[in-house]
């Protein structure tokens, strides 16, 4: 089964029940920076489901692994956003079989490919 790395930025409960989820410790009460949850997600084949663009912007520089669930819903109640993903979440599954980032938006989902990972440096 997948495993989802939730960022920081959404509720861990958007997930829908049963779905399997890795967290990362917060380290002096912080929570894992982005360089952090990308090279544990790259190391582990997790998919990484955040708000956070950042993660786009890596995936188009250094290609997949990791995948990307990137929840683009616009401002809502945490229940209006757990209501949303969890209705389009058997499609985000299938979809992610054959896609490297999936967006997730009120209205629609969208999907994209990526070249296959870039040569990793120290940094990455």
């Amino acid at each position: 089964m997948t495993e989802f790395l939730v960022d920081a930025n959404l509720p861990e409960q958007v997930l829908p029940l049963g779905q399997a989820k890795v967290s990362v410790p917060k380290k002096d009460g912080q929570p894992p920076s982005d360089t952090e949850i990308w090279t544990l997600a790259r190391k582990n084949n997790w998919v990484v489901f955040t708000r956070d663009t950042d993660f786009f912007d890596r995936l188009s520089l250094l290609g997949p692994p990791p995948k990307v669930v990137w929840f683009r819903g616009g401002n809502m109640k945490r229940k209006a956003m757990v209501d949303l993903v969890q209705r389009k979440w058997p499609d985000v599954l299938k979809l992610l079989k054959d896609n490297d980032l999936i967006e997730i938006h009120s209205d629609r989902l969208e999907t994209f490919q990526f070249s296959q990972s870039k040569e990793r440096g120290p940094s990455d």
